[in-house]
Formats: C-alpha cells, sequence, structure tokens
C-alpha cells in the first residue's frame, strides 16, 4: 500500500515522491498523534459561528468543501446584517490556517511535494474541526446519556423488590428518555437556538414519551394475556423513545433549513433546487422534495456518534425485548421480566447514545483512519 506524492504540474524537475506505508508510516503516524486532537479554540469558535450564523446549523455541507477543494462558502447579506458581529472573513481564515499549518512543523516533507500532503491536511483538518465542534456540542447530551447508565442499576434493585407491574415498565422504558430530552435541548441552545425555540422543537417527543407512559400499561396487559413476544416488542418500542428528538429535530426543524441553503445558493443541490424552484410541484414532486430534505438533515445529524448510538441501540433493544419476552422462564414470567434484562433493555438506546458519546474521541479517530486510507488507496 503506497501514496505517491506528485510535484508542481509547474515543476517537471522533480521527480514523484512514492511514500512506502511499511516503511514510513506517515499516514498511522498521524493518527495517532493526538497533538492533533488539541484543535485551537479560535478555530473551534470560527466553524460553529459559519455554522450557526450563516449554515443554519449545517456544517457538513460546506466545510469539507472548503477545506478540501477551497469552494468558497456563501455568507450573503442578510448573514452580515442579521450577524454584525460576526467577521465571517476572519472566521474562514482561521479555518484556513488551521489547515494550511497542520502537520508543517511535524511532518517536514519537500515544498513540491503538495498535491497529496494538502489532501491530507484537508482531511485531518476537516476530521479534527467536525470532532471538537461535535464534541462541544454534545457535552449536556452525553452527561444526560451517561446519567442513564447508572439509573438503570437503580431500576433494577427497585424492580427486583417490589415486583413487576406497569409502574416497573414505564419507569425502566422513560426515564431516561426523559433525560435524553433534557440533552437534546441543551445541544440545541449550544447550536443558537433560544430556550423557548429549543423547548418547542421537544413538543413531538415530549407527546410520545407522554403516550409511551400510557403504552407500559399495554405491555403489562400482553403479558397477562400471554401475548409475550408483543408485550416484548411494545415495551422495546416504547424504551426506544429517545430517538425521536433527534429524528424529528432533522425531519421537521433541519429539513426546511436545508431547503434555504439550497434557495440561497448555499448548497450546490441541483436536483433538489429544481424541484424547489417549480411553480406548481404535483404531489410526486412534493415527496420527492421531503424525501431528499429529509436524507440531507439526517446525513448531518449523523455527524453527532451519539445519534447513530441512539439508532442502534433502540433496534437491539427493540429486537432482543421481542427475542427475551418470547422465553418463559417459569408459568408467570419471561426472561426479559427478570429485573436483569428489563432494567437494561430498558434503556439500550441511551445506553448506546451514552457510550458512543463518551468514545466520539475513538470514533472521529477511526474515520479519520479510513478516510486517510482511502486516500492511500
Amino acid at each position: 500500500m503506497l501514496i505517491e506524492i506528485t510535484p508542481e504540474a509547474n515543476n517537471h524537475h522533480c521527480p514523484p515522491i512514492t511514500i512506502l506505508r511499511k516503511r514510513q508510516p506517515l499516514l498511522e503516524t498521524i493518527i495517532n498523534d493526538r497533538t492533533h486532537d488539541k484543535v485551537p479554540e479560535a478555530v473551534v469558535d470560527a466553524a460553529e459561528e459559519i455554522m450557526t450564523c450563516s449554515q443554519r446549523n449545517f456544517l457538513e455541507t460546506w466545510l469539507p468543501d472548503y477545506l478540501y477543494q477551497k469552494r468558497p462558502v456563501v455568507i450573503t447579506k442578510e448573514d452580515r446584517l442579521q450577524n454584525p458581529d460576526v467577521n465571517f472573513e476572519e472566521n474562514l481564515a482561521n479555518l484556513a490556517i488551521f489547515r494550511d499549518e497542520l502537520m508543517e512543523a511535524d511532518y517536514p516533507l519537500p515544498q513540491t511535494a503538495t498535491t497529496d500532503l494538502e489532501k491530507i491536511k484537508a482531511t485531518v483538518a476537516t476530521n479534527r474541526v467536525t470532532h471538537a465542534v461535535v464534541k462541544r456540542q454534545t457535552e449536556g447530551v452525553t452527561k444526560a446519556l451517561a446519567l442513564s447508565l447508572g439509573i438503570s442499576v437503580g431500576e433494577v434493585l427497585l424492580q427486583g423488590k417490589f415486583g413487576l407491574n406497569p409502574a416497573a415498565y414505564a419507569l425502566a422504558s422513560t426515564f431516561d428518555n426523559g433525560l435524553a430530552i433534557i440533552g437534546e435541548v441543551d445541544k440545541l441552545r449550544r447550536q443558537g437556538f433560544s430556550t423557548k425555540e429549543a423547548w418547542e422543537t421537544m413538543k413531538i417527543p415530549a407527546g410520545v414519551l407522554a403516550a409511551s407512559i400510557a403504552t407500559s400499561f399495554l405491555v403489562h396487559n400482553k403479558f397477562e394475556e400471554g401475548q409475550d413476544t408483543l408485550a416484548g416488542a411494545l415495551y422495546g418500542a416504547e424504551s426506544a423513545i429517545c430517538v425521536t428528538p433527534s429524528i424529528a429535530g432533522a425531519i421537521f426543524s433541519m429539513r426546511p433549513e436545508y431547503y434555504q441553503l439550497v434557495l440561497e445558493g448555499k448548497v450546490n443541490d441541483p436536483i433538489l433546487e429544481t424541484l424547489l424552484t417549480k411553480e406548481n410541484p404535483g404531489l410526486v414532486d412534493k415527496i420527492k422534495i421531503f424525501t431528499l430534505g429529509s436524507l440531507r438533515a439526517l446525513k448531518q445529524d449523523l455527524i453527532y456518534p451519539h445519534h447513530i448510538g441512539l439508532y442502534s441501540g433502540a433496534a437491539v433493544g427493540i429486537v432482543l425485548s421481542a427475542i427475551l419476552a418470547s422465553i418463559r422462564i417459569s408459568e408467570d414470567r419471561t426472561l426479559l421480566q427478570l429485573p436483569f434484562f428489563l432494567g437494561p433493555l430498558g434503556i439500550a438506546d441511551s445506553a448506546g447514545g451514552a457510550i458512543a458519546g463518551l468514545t466520539v474521541d475513538r470514533i472521529y479517530d477511526y474515520r479519520l483512519q479510513r478516510d486517510l486510507n482511502h486516500l492511500a488507496n
């Protein structure tokens, strides 16, 4: 496996420089060098200000293009009028300086060997800036989700002492979801939403959370009726309610914002732009607009590893709850109804989110390794 660093096109006398990864593991050294984790505060501030004051809380729509292809970021007159204290040019310059000076002192290479080195710099810079912004914005969410892990231990003890009843199902499956909603509100406030706006986006998940508590009684009834697998699936589904804030936020809050980015010319999305500028779009076009906008919003949503953990944990919780509920260990109890399983599966989604949030450094290290290896292939 090798990468070839070619000279500038206007310098034909310098031969290409080939770096064999086995002999000079440049990419692995970069990955393992912890100094690249320390993104200067000014750089993080710059990315966040552009993200919140101009790019409608989207990061992946402009940062990679700016750092990789040096494509200009569209800043409108309205952006400047609404944010008179923000120096957009200085922010963009800080990001460019961070990219251009990255690795200069640590990994000196001939100045003529710029082509692939620029790609490496842009890859590392994009990864580390995104990582730093995500970590700052999700600090409160991670703490809330991590707290739910400790609460699950208490739930197990309570269920073991007081037995199983609708209140036990509700406690196991909904308390952590309330913490997740509080964490999501904190994330939105860090993104520039007012407290009122942040809580307004939580109306849908808060309503579903209330419904999930009512569903706890249905779970109990289904167990009483002997419909164990259905009871388990319902329990897993109500336990997974805390994925709703992120999905609802992406589809109902971020999707319209993405439409505006397209219409303002800040995102190059010709298919969606054509659909959005139609005078009288038909039903099929409206479905396409909704679908494409939702997918683009969810793509932005997935830069936050704890959301991936929430979705994965929710899926695991639903499947395992249904399976364990179908296994009877006595005449009146299934495997799921053992406190040892009931408590942890009740917070499977938030546990997945907490684990992803607590291991965000490793996740972004893995993404960096993947992207750098892609350059080397």
